[in-house]
């Protein structure tokens, strides 16, 4: 009998000791005795506090919190009338040997029938696992809040660093975003100088449509800088030769490098270095990759942040060079009181956001003139009294142009009130003091220095000394006086330093009136554009007024495209264009948005390399075609079609697609519609950059990071709809649902690693993806796992589809660690069809699943039953 309770005892997993009514250990576990490292036979007949205190107490790390608990605990057992205590059980913290353990023990009476305590139960149970688990857990979860606290990566880069040192061995971090041409660019390093800093680049053989990249471990630097190969045959190694080689140099000697993926995309990498060998191992990994995982929506988001700040610069910009345009005696004007303004702001301190929006509304700070009359704003002489009241209502215009603008509104209080005075006789609302924003307060500054050394038809520009002059005699009355001393020091630094924004400023202060512009050099905004061309009329300046405005509805690619369209054929009048942009594969253009003669093939596809329209968007170069049928390039009907215009749209180098406009006569484009539409285009590229990542964004939502397919709740809604739309009266549709379970995919991560076994269902992916209709829905279920729809298929049709799926793939290979071939596993399928096998969702899923099980029994069994033999 004691033998017998021995074994149930030996049994449990948490260690177990038994004491009679006196408190006497009467039976132990090992379990037990590998806590207490001692031997059954040194412990029964022992009192039990004692042998707690004497063998387990000093090897905790906090003690007194169990002595205190094991005091308590003794003396609750004899009042206890329950079977067990509430809540007696402490957590304590134990050392054996190198290793350590979180145990929880607990104490509990053992009665006899009539209620006598006849002993206690004590038990000593292993909860390290899951206190590890869920320290990990709180680790992602606080690096997760710090990756989410700040939109720019080197802001939030130290506290991630902090996190992430507490649980892996770290002396240099860097997080790099990923570029079209596979140049990899770093946006936070800690320490500031750690591959280079922020800024510097890297050449990979990885770009963002790059996939199945694998995690980068390297254990010994130096070692693998002997070993590997040179960068062009390293495949996508992450971590290049020429990248170790930084790294080494950087007294580094082990690095790992996680891919930043979304769905679809390698927006960055994750760059992890100690100055010890073998710190990092895949160990780390159920730690570093959740967080990678967070990291890589935080690239996209830093990306798309400054990519939209660079839109909205972009379209302040076009607007301060319509101003320049529409008055060809200020053409510098707007930019000089820009740059003039940044370096008030600097020399205040202010914070870096407020200076960028300063420096902005300088450039746009007298956008109102555009509705001022040309008798008015281009007059060579003195105003009179009414037209002085039709100029200064121009801060106004502005405004009220820039809130109607709706991404530039934080910019119209500074235009609105620039011309306030510091004593509140200025105007339009006669504020004074505090009341006037700071930013108008330095703008109105800089706006009279550089009208005051700037040549003007009617009169020839101050010395920079005699401005200087005139600021301090209005200090206090008409400017605010800590911006002109703040401009004062900004100059003496600018002067003994030999600035160059001050000598670009001041070229010319001071000089002959009658000097003519040619003499300055382009100096402007619109430096390469024609000077000589008509300035920019209220009719284009409207185009550019609506395309921003549009900017502000980027939820929808599609819904974009056709704003866009269409203000071109209203405020423009071209009533036949259309933009191609690259279908998901790089394979064709394809016709998104049309109007006139392309809106009837809208949706139409110019395979790679044909046309007009792939020449443009290969080299980035306008083509004015003035006959179409003239020109060898041209594909398709030139019926009601005589010339065309082709313009790329491009942001920052990456070309997006390209914009046709179309008319019906030869030789319909002039100078000066190319002139217009290449400011246009600026703004679309930008609108379309910007809905095609929120596109992505949205997919992301909606996709299997690993595989790229779609996730479950995707495929659970398109299964209901699809069987609610097959039950409608008089419809005889079918709808088939599979299941695909991969064979042996745990022989393939125990003997090759679970990134290899990731390899293996990102490839599946891949064959899935391909293998099926545009129709049918294919999504990775979970694990190993997958799940297809096939609307109108029967079962046996959609067996044989997938039957022929996997037999493709068996002929593959993935690469494991060392990269040797690795088989690609079989897989196991479960098919149930709508309505034969059930007439709801759930049913006909239940049914597939069933017979899923019974494959892989049978497979199984056959597998037996072949071992056997």
């Amino acid at each position: 009998m004691v033998a017998y309770i021995s074994s149930v005892l030996d049994a449990f997993d948490s260690g177990v000791i038994l004491t009679d009514s006196r408190d006497v250990i009467t039976e132990v576990n090992r379990r037990a005795c590998h806590y207490l490292i001692s031997h059954p036979s040194e412990l029964v007949g022992k009192e039990v506090n004692k042998v707690l205190t004497e063998l387990l107490m000093p090897r905790l790390k906090e003690p007194k919190p169990f002595g205190e608990w094991l005091e308590m605990a003794g003396a609750l057992l004899d009042f206890s009338t329950g079977s067990s205590l509430i809540d007696n059980a402490c957590e304590v913290t134990c050392r054996i040997g190198e290793e350590e353990l979180y145990l929880v023990i607990s104490a509990s009476p053992v009665r006899e029938a009539d209620g006598t305590r006849s002993g206690a139960l004590y038990t000593l149970r292993d909860i390290t696992q899951a206190k590890r688990t869920q320290d990990m857990l709180q680790a992602v979860s606080d690096a997760a809040k710090e990756i989410n606290s700040d939109l720019k990566i080197d802001e939030m880069i130290p506290g991630l660093f902090r996190i992430v040192s507490g649980r892996v061995p770290l002396e240099g971090m860097a997080v790099l975003s990923v570029k079209e041409n596979g140049t990899a660019v770093v946006n936070g390093a800690i320490p500031s100088g750690f591959l280079g800093g922020v800024g510097a680049t890297e050449s990979l053989p990885v770009t963002p449509l790059s996939y199945n990249i694998l995690i980068d471990v390297v254990t010994d630097i130096e070692r693998s800088l002997e070993t590997r190969e040179d960068d062009e045959s390293g495949g996508f190694s992450l971590l290049s030769r020429s990248l170790l080689r930084r790294l080494y140099d950087q007294g580094m000697r082990s690095a790992v490098a996680l891919p930043l993926t979304l769905p679809g995309q390698l927006t960055g990498i994750w760059i992890l270095a100690s100055r010890e060998e073998k710190s990092f191992s895949h160990a780390e990994m159920t730690f570093l990759e959740p967080v990678a995982g967070h990291l890589a929506a935080a690239v996209k988001n830093a990306t798309l942040f400054q990519e939209t700040r660079e839109m909205y610069s972009a379209a302040v910009r076009a607007l301060a060079a319509a101003v320049d345009l529409r008055d060809s005696a200020t053409m510098h004007h707007s930019e000089h009181v820009s740059v003039i303004a940044k370096h008030i702001a600097l020399e205040m301190g202010l914070p870096p956001d407020e200076v960028e929006v300063i420096e902005l509304a300088g450039l746009v700070h007298d956008i109102g003139k555009v509705a001022i009359p040309d008798s008015v704003l281009q007059k060579p002489g003195p105003l009179c009294p009414a037209e002085r009241a039709i100029m200064t209502n121009h801060s106004l215009l502005g405004a009220s142009i820039l809130e109607r603008a709706g991404i530039l509104a934080e910019l119209a209080p500074l235009v609105r009130h620039h011309h306030e005075w510091h004593n509140g006789s200025g105007y339009p609302s006669r504020l004074g003091g505090a009341e006037i924003p700071v930013g108008a307060a330095i703008l109105a500054v800089a706006d009279a220095f550089d009208t005051m050394i700037s040549d003007r038809p009617y009169k020839a520009g101050m010395s920079v000394k005699e401005a200087r002059e005139e600021l301090r005699k209005c200090s206090g009355s008409q400017f605010r006086p800590d911006v002109v001393t703040a401009l004062e020091r900004a100059i003496d630094k600018a002067i003994e330093n030999q600035e160059s924004w001050f000598l670009e400023i001041t070229r010319g202060a001071g000089s002959d009136p009658g000097r003519p512009a040619e003499a300055y050099g382009p100096r402007t905004l619109v430096d390469q554009g024609d000077l000589m061309e008509k300035a920019i009329t209220s009719k284009e300046l409207e185009v550019l007024f609506r395309i921003a405005q549009e900017m502000k509805k980027l939820l929808d690619l599609d819904e974009v495209l056709r704003h866009i369209i269409r203000i071109l054929a209203e405020e423009m009048g071209y009533t036949d264009c259309a933009i191609l942009i690259p279908d998901e594969e790089g394979k064709n253009l394809v016709i998104a948005a049309g109007t006139g003669v392309s809106e009837k093939i809208v949706g139409k596809a110019v395979p790679r390399g044909e046309g007009i329209a792939w020449w443009v968007m290969n080299n980035g170069i306008p083509q004015n075609i003035p006959d179409v049928e003239m020109d060898e390039r041209y594909i398709g009907d030139s019926n009601g079609i005589g010339s065309e215009l082709y313009i790329p749209l491009e942001v920052r180098g990456r070309r997006l697609g390209v914009l046709i406009i179309q008319k019906a006569e030869k030789g319909g484009f002039t100078t000066s519609d190319i002139r217009m539409l290449m400011a246009v285009v600026g703004h679309i590229s930008s609108a379309l950059e910007v809905a095609r990542l929120h596109e992505q964004v949205k997919k992301a939502a909606d996709c299997d990071s690993l595989t790229g397919l779609y996730n479950r709740r995707v495929f659970l809604n398109a299964l209901d709809s699809s069987i609610k739309a097959a039950s409608y009266p008089r419809s005889d549709a079918v709808v088939s649902v599979a299941i695909v379970d991969v064979d042996e995919l745990k022989l393939v991560n125990d003997l090759h690693g679970h990134l290899t076994g990731d390899s293996v269902l990102a490839k599946i992916g891949t064959y899935l993806k391909e293998g099926f209709r545009s129709v049918d829905v294919v999504a990775r279920y979970g694990g190993d796992e997958f799940v297809i729809l096939l609307p109108g298929m029967t079962r046996a049709q959609a067996e044989k589809r997938i039957l022929d799926v996997i037999e493709k793939w068996l002929e593959d290979t993935v690469a494991d660690m060392d990269g040797k071939p690795v088989p690609m596993p079989g897989a196991s399928i479960g098919v149930a069809t709508y309505p034969e096998d059930g007439k709801e969702a759930r049913t006909v899923l239940a049914v597939a699943d069933d017979r899923l099980r019974r494959a892989k029994l049978k497979r199984t069994s056959r597998a037996s039953r072949k071992s056997t033999v």
